[in-house]
């Protein structure tokens, strides 16, 4: 919260103190502040729409991956036991069935 308050009180000072410069006033070397106020609502503006549309991608990409997840764990609980092997020959059988050799 305190460095909210900071935040917005310098920017104050800045836009006030007509300490933006810029070209868009042929002459004065100060750009005015509704001109500063439009810039910096046009940048937050693109700033949500890029966070929006990250969200957008993620959640699709989340129930893609979920969805993928899901079908290959089924798969491999049907087929998979945690039993130890008894002996050699089930040892090598279960590693080869495991790895698909």
């Amino acid at each position: 919260m305190r460095k909210l308050k900071f935040i917005i009180t310098l920017m104050l000072i800045i836009v006030y103190n007509g300490s933006c410069y810029a070209d868009t006033v042929p002459g004065s070397g100060v750009m005015p502040v509704n001109q500063v106020f439009a810039k910096f609502a046009l940048t937050m503006g693109a700033v949500f729409l890029s966070v929006l549309i990250i969200w957008v991608g993620l959640y699709i990409f989340k129930g893609y991956v979920k969805d993928q997840y899901e079908k290959a764990r089924s798969k491999m609980m049907a087929t998979d036991s945690n039993e130890t092997p008894k002996n050699v020959d089930e040892a090598v059988v279960s590693f080869i069935n495991k790895n698909k050799l």
